[in-house]
């Protein structure tokens, strides 16, 4: 509980975002961020590493808004707007992408180190304050900018997902074949 407290406190005092808080402070993994809000919220995942952002799209929204929520636009599609979440954000964050007041958002869920690690990349700067931090808060410091999807620890790295898949598949279809 006292875990817990703190991380929403941290979220209260200045403004950052609770999925990352969690991975920042190690509470929770990258990837176990990214798989809970797809389960609860049933909603793709799908990193800036497995589909490049369109830069004419990027260049339609404050840069700042978007390191800020590390929030990454994709594509727009006339009114339809993809856009990658650090985890997940809360909904008035993501009307705070809108252009128009007919444009649709399709969030889909990202991870929180590969956001940061590709606004690091492409748009250089600091991340803006969200609110000012609570007298004697704790500062949350932003993810390093060395931060990589490979120099994650291994149950961290997402990409892991695919060969703890595999092995998955290998040890059942191996348990059928073998009757004990």
């Amino acid at each position: 509980m006292e875990t817990l407290n703190h991380v929403l406190a941290q979220c209260q005092a200045t403004g950052a975002l609770l999925p990352e808080i969690l991975v920042v402070e190690n509470f929770v993994s990258d990837w176990e961020v990214s798989r809970v809000a797809c389960e609860l919220y049933h909603l793709p995942f799908l990193t800036v590493d497995l589909y490049e952002p369109d830069k004419g799209t990027i260049g339609e929204f404050d840069a700042n808004f978007l390191r800020q929520f590390a929030l990454v636009p994709l594509d727009r599609y006339g009114d339809l707007l993809t856009v990658v979440m650090p985890g997940l954000v809360p909904s008035d964050v993501l009307e705070g992408l809108r252009l128009t007041q007919t444009m649709k958002m399709m969030p889909v869920v990202g991870s929180v180190v590969s956001n940061r690690q590709w606004l690091n990349e492409h748009m250089p700067g600091p991340i803006p304050a969200l609110a000012p931090a609570a007298p004697g808060a704790d500062s949350i410091p932003p993810l390093p900018l060395d931060a990589t999807v490979e120099n994650l620890e291994p149950e961290e790295n997402w990409l892991n997902i695919f060969d703890a898949g595999e092995e998955a598949v290998q040890l059942d279809l191996k348990g059928k074949q073998d009757p004990e």
